[in-house]
């Protein structure tokens, strides 16, 4: 982020200070607000559903609490191995950082993610928040959009093969079709991604160089000029990072892979975990397994959740959840099973990620020390 005082122009310094922090944290207000029409829409469409499945006291008598446990632990391994995968990304372009703030810092932004519209501020903010800890934004925002990049292409592979084995136990229907579907739009948006994020900021830089260029010799509207030639300075930055990350080869790429499958082993058990929770037998089914439908459904949420324009997606998420279990789970198990998810991946994430925003709000305002 010190890249920011050499890029010229008053109003560009002010525009990309260290110092102006993302919208999402500029007003509390606006924060504190979001936080609450996220819980309350949540708690509302969870209320619902127990409404619609039955009570659950009987249910939650028999829940065996050391799986639950498990399932959060899971959760948290996959909050870390994620640290991890951008933490060596930013170490092979040659930056250092401590692998305890990284993941300070992406589990503050899981809380914005939780609180924001289809989960959006959670990767501007945790770029940010990386670059107030002393890592170049360009080394920043390289790692973390090369990481998506692979996760994305993670994520197409894992959604493939559980198509594959679905239809081994059952013709390709209902909810099996919309993960084919949820896979082939991935493909798409991972194919874009990689062309924007990988190829174009060369072609960006250039055009933006371009433009400042031409606005100086019109000598009209000098700080406009110099906030052009800010942003193309960063966008060079960042064209910089990814190629040195190409120069590395094969390396980089298969750690991360190999780290991505950590990551969605760990966070795809918390599904089957919460089923074992509830006393139920998930190496069974009429057709597949019950653990291999969890993974179905779960990996069929994921695909679908960014699409909610509601904070943290919620009402959209309980429901849908809901929807993608339906077959698998009777109406008595059902209802208990959206509530403990939720409570888990949703209540338990924001919730920690509370707890660790201070910790990254203070080093914003303190900077790379």
């Amino acid at each position: 982020m010190g890249a920011h005082r050499d890029a010229g122009g008053e109003q560009a310094r002010v525009w990309l200070s260290p110092r102006r922090e993302p919208r999402e944290v500029t007003s509390p207000r606006r924060l504190l607000g979001q936080t609450l029409l996220a819980l309350a829409l949540t708690t509302a469409s969870l209320a619902w559903i127990v409404h619609e499945t039955g009570p659950l006291e009987s249910l939650f008598r028999q829940v065996r609490p050391g799986w639950l446990l498990a399932a959060a632990l899971a959760l948290i391994a996959s909050w870390a191995v994620r640290s991890l995968r951008v933490w060596l990304l930013v170490r092979t372009l040659g930056q250092r950082a401590s692998f305890f703030g990284i993941f300070t810092d992406f589990v503050a932004s899981l809380f914005v993610s939780g609180v924001t519209p289809t989960a959006s501020g959670g990767f501007p903010f945790f770029v940010y928040a990386m670059g107030r800890r002393g890592v170049e934004w360009g080394v920043a925002l390289a790692a973390n959009l090369f990481d998506t990049v692979l996760n994305v292409l993670t994520v197409v592979i894992l959604g493939a093969l559980a198509w594959a084995l679905l239809i081994g136990y059952a013709p390709a229907g209902g909810t099996a079709s919309i993960l084919l579907v949820g896979v082939g739009i991935w493909v798409v948006m991972g194919g874009l991604l990689a062309v924007t994020t990988l190829l174009a900021p060369r072609f960006a830089a250039r055009g933006l160089y371009r433009l400042s260029q031409r606005l100086k010799r019109e000598d009209r509207r000098p700080s406009l000029t110099r906030l052009v030639r800010a942003l193309a300075a960063q966008v060079a930055q960042h064209t910089r990072a990814i190629r040195r990350l190409r120069r590395r080869g094969r390396a980089p790429v298969v750690v991360n892979l190999v780290l991505n499958l950590i990551y969605w082993a760990a966070y795809l058990s918390v599904g089957p975990l919460i089923l074992t929770a509830l006393g139920l037998a998930v190496d069974a089914g009429p057709g597949a397994p019950l653990w291999l439908d969890a993974v179905f459904a779960h990996l069929n949420f994921h695909l679908v959740q960014n699409l909610i324009p509601t904070p943290g997606a919620a009402g959209g998420a309980e429901w849908g959840l809901a929807y993608l279990f339906r077959p698998y789970l009777s109406a008595d198990r059902l209802g208990g099973f959206v509530v403990l998810w939720r409570l888990i991946t949703y209540y338990f994430q924001v919730a920690v990620g509370g707890l660790f925003l201070p910790r990254t709000l203070r080093q914003m305002v303190r900077g790379p020390s």
